[in-house]
């Protein structure tokens, strides 16, 4: 979850005065007060974004959420099972950062687009989940052609895989 489907905004995941993650189950009856300075979390600004990132995020946001409950999704006329859709999604953001690393000595062939943080995405801030999840949406739109004209351009092969 990175972004609000009733406010069309970006989440917050820490607050704004102290900079500690926002925990929800650390707050009784989840008032909406930092747990370390109690101060409101309520009417904090979020990161801003553009429409076309909000609609981004949203629709993979939308799109796992589905998995998650129907335990499948459809990708290119193919069904597949949510497990196996996670299980792939990982394995394919894991190589393009890889990748990436690797690639680091020539970064003019990067786009932009591809500027995955490091780190494990369970463990990472809501900016740098939303870049991986936007980065997994390019590879989504028009499976999987879109994902070989990406592959190429980054460099990705089998053995990026291994």
């Amino acid at each position: 979850m990175t972004v609000c489907h009733q406010h069309a905004c970006a989440l917050l995941d820490r607050c704004q005065h102290c900079a500690a993650p926002i925990a929800f189950h650390r707050n009784e009856a989840f008032h909406l007060h930092c747990h370390e300075c109690g101060r409101s979390l309520i009417h904090e600004a979020a990161e801003a974004i553009s429409d076309h990132e909000y609609q981004t995020r949203l629709a993979l946001q939308q799109t796992m959420l589905a998995a998650l409950n129907d335990g499948k999704l459809v990708i290119a006329n193919e069904v597949v099972s949510s497990q196996h859709f996670f299980l792939g999604a990982s394995v394919l953001l894991r190589a393009v950062k890889k990748r990436l690393r690797v690639d680091q000595r020539n970064p003019h062939k990067q786009p932009l687009c591809f500027a995955c943080p490091t780190g494990q995405i369970e463990m990472l801030g809501l900016d740098g989940r939303a870049r991986q999840c936007t980065v997994l949406a390019q590879f989504l739109d028009d499976w999987p052609r879109n994902f070989l004209k990406l592959a190429v351009v980054i460099g990705l092969t089998q053995r990026t895989f291994e």
